[in-house]
């Protein structure tokens, strides 16, 4: 729709940003109430021990994670992919004369949502079904840190000093 009316993606940017960003955050608490995407064990208080009489149903009454505390890392990444970053992009678009620069708002988002999942990849059980990679690297920080890389471009192409 928006193609057919002559509207590029980086038109609607501060749109997708915030519909990326919001989606994140409901994405990520749906997967702390199902289980879904394990946080490392830990012996910090805010552990939780993750088991649902569902999960236990699907594995046969075994709990997958065991019964050991785990990082709620479904719950930092719907706080920092979700909510945070929905007020940045929030609160940069209006303010900073972005809006006029395409792709900076979305420049922006990349860097700051790659950086979120790097951090984040520390708190968050690598996923069992692909292999592991060299030197402590997980896919999730891999992808993540291309998602970063591209933003940086984004950010570098859309902010350069005016060609003469």
């Amino acid at each position: 729709m928006a193609i057919r009316r002559g509207l590029s993606v980086f038109g609607l940017e501060n749109v997708i940003v915030a519909g990326a960003a919001i989606s994140r955050l409901f994405g990520r608490l749906e997967n702390f109430i199902n289980g879904e995407l394990r946080g490392r064990v830990t012996d910090l208080r805010l552990g939780n021990v993750i088991c649902t009489r569902r999960l236990m149903a699907d594995n046969k009454g075994v709990c997958p994670a065991r019964l050991l505390p785990r990082q709620p890392s479904q719950l930092y990444e719907a706080i920092l992919e979700g909510m945070l970053l929905f007020l940045l992009a929030r609160l940069v678009s209006p303010r900073s004369g972005w809006l006029s620069r395409r792709g900076a708002v979305a420049g922006l988002f990349l860097v700051v949502y790659g950086s979120f999942r790097i951090l984040l990849e520390t708190a968050r059980n690598p996923d069992l079904a692909i292999r592991s990679l060299p030197h402590g690297l997980t896919t999730g920080i891999v992808l993540s840190g291309s998602l970063l890389a591209f933003g940086l471009a984004l950010r570098r192409q859309v902010f350069r000093p005016e060609q003469r």
